[in-house]
């Protein structure tokens, strides 16, 4: 079993990490929001 650590015990690596999974399976799950990562992108904000 591995210790399960709670999102704001992370430090900020581990959240930038956190975050880049779910943008990703959230991606693969919805193509659409590819689209939105990539304005974002080009807004500076990731």
């Amino acid at each position: 079993m591995f210790e399960y650590k709670r999102f704001s015990e992370m430090n900020e690596h581990e959240k930038h990490v956190e975050i880049f999974m779910i943008i990703i399976g959230s991606i693969m799950t919805s193509p659409s929001l590819l689209l939105i990562v990539l304005v974002l992108m080009n807004l500076g904000v990731v």
